[in-house]
């Protein structure tokens, strides 16, 4: 029989800081429809004394459906948003089903995003219409045609972005480093083990990137 599984949150809003407006506006929309969002400025008191590595890893492994991902030049070079974006890749690496569900900001040639992976454009709609999306892939409404997506093309664009990107995800050494670290994250959970070594095991999958 097959397990279904039930998450506290549809989806989780991951974006830099510059780019707070474009969660916010899209916050607000899934909320009129009732979705179940996760965005940082919901969930402050929440937030408040967790241990960040440990509450990024446990919402996009455990807690959520889906994510939003914004992306844009802010969510390339922010810290944060890089330690956010490997997370959730780790899951959708480890994943039956389709994680991340991206939206461009800008151009940005974002490291360690897959070029193939087919996103929608802000500019191309309203948060209203990214909300009936969002509202749509999660099975609730199945009329509603959907408006255009884009893919990128492939191409070789010379510069930091495509020669970090091309030995971030075509190397032999970040497979194996991804599915080291996702097994052993899904042995701790199902041991029970202290978050600490959850932790530990994310650590270490940092280090050998060279964050």
């Amino acid at each position: 029989m097959v397990k279904t599984l039930h998450y506290e949150f549809d989806v989780a809003i991951s974006y830099a800081d510059g780019d707070r407006p474009y969660a916010q506006a899209l916050f607000d929309a899934l909320k009129v429809r009732g979705i179940k969002t996760f965005y940082d400025r919901d969930q402050e008191a929440r937030l408040w004394g967790e241990n960040r590595l440990d509450f990024v890893f446990d919402l996009h492994h455990h807690k959520s459906r889906y994510c939003v991902m914004f992306l844009s030049k802010n969510y390339d070079t922010e810290r944060w948003s890089m330690l956010e974006r490997q997370t959730a890749q780790a899951r959708d690496f480890d994943g039956h089903s389709r994680y991340i569900l991206p939206v461009r900001l800008d151009d940005t040639e974002i490291t360690g995003v897959n070029s193939k992976v087919i996103y929608i454009e802000w500019h191309r709609h309203t948060p209203e219409t990214i909300a009936d999306l969002v509202e749509e892939k999660l099975g609730r409404i199945t009329h509603r045609p959907l408006p255009p997506v884009t893919q990128k093309p492939v191409t070789s664009v010379p510069g930091r972005g495509s020669v970090v990107a091309a030995s971030f995800l075509d190397t032999v050494k970040f497979q194996d480093a991804l599915v080291k670290y996702v097994r052993q994250a899904e042995h701790a959970r199902k041991n029970n083990e202290h978050r600490s070594e959850r932790r530990r095991s994310f650590v270490e999958f940092l280090l050998v990137l060279q964050l």
